[in-house]
């Protein structure tokens, strides 16, 4: 009675001539990154059912469907089936009507504000931007803060650092993704600071590298793997989604 596939996938349901309601829920997970036509597919099996509920969970403001059509990007594509939902009328907050339950109707949203991952510092901003600064801290001391007091760090109970890089962006041949090889020094340095701290011992899985080109990530790879650190994992924001690590460097190029 239970089916865990794709989205996609769940179109192969439809060839087996199953019953109208034979699904009475559909569970959609990361929503806010699926397509709206992606959602649809699994939708449409309880879509004659009276009592069939659809539950999208994810979030509207963190990653978005990836598109490689320009046509699809064009024709609205790049917005999810939740966040479209997420901007009607009947989804609408109502601090008065709804105080007690994050200002959303109960019935309709359930609204998870507490966060077990980041620093309380660093979660302070996007709270503020997009979530009516109602995210609350949940997370573990021991682990948010272990690198606060780190002496490369600007303001010792700061854990972020913005290092500007006046390196130059460049191609190769016919690649339409970019890279900056002074960019790409400077995260084997700080890979390499993380890494020697004595003061807080790190495994190869505590540490990740995000930058959003390809070939970035190229140049990245030949250089820590030169240094014996193959084992750290660099790649873009969609291969990291989902997954934490204690120290996250990003490459903007």
């Amino acid at each position: 009675r239970i089916v865990v596939s794709t989205c996609s996938s769940a179109g192969n349901l439809y060839a087996l001539a199953l019953r109208p309601g034979h699904f009475t829920h559909v569970f959609i997970d990361e929503a806010g990154q699926a397509t709206e036509p992606e959602c649809l597919i699994p939708i449409g099996l309880v879509a004659c059912h009276t009592s069939g509920q659809v539950v999208l969970a994810g979030d509207p403001f963190q990653l978005g469907p990836v598109l490689q059509s320009n046509h699809a990007k064009h024709f609205g594509m790049c917005m999810s089936f939740l966040k479209r939902l997420i901007q009607r009328p009947l989804y609408d907050r109502d601090e008065v009507k709804f105080k007690g339950h994050g200002a959303y109707d109960p019935l309709l949203v359930t609204k998870l504000v507490e966060n077990y991952r980041s620093h309380p510092v660093l979660f302070s901003l996007p709270s503020q931007m997009f979530y009516h600064s109602e995210l609350k801290t949940s997370s573990d001391p021991a682990l948010v803060e272990c690198f606060c007091g780190w002496s490369l760090l600007p303001s010792l109970q700061f854990p972020l650092i913005f290092h500007g890089v006046r390196g130059v962006d460049l191609r190769e041949g016919n690649s339409p993704s970019w890279f900056n090889p002074m960019e790409a020094l400077q995260v084997v340095h700080y890979l390499q600071a993380v890494m020697s701290n004595t003061q807080h011992l790190m495994s190869w899985d505590d540490v990740g590298v995000i930058t959003p080109y390809r070939k970035q990530v190229e140049k990245i790879r030949v250089l820590i793997d030169g240094l014996g650190m193959e084992k750290v994992k660099v790649g873009s924001v969609e291969e990291f989604q989902g997954q934490e690590r204690k120290v996250m460097i990003i490459s903007t190029v």
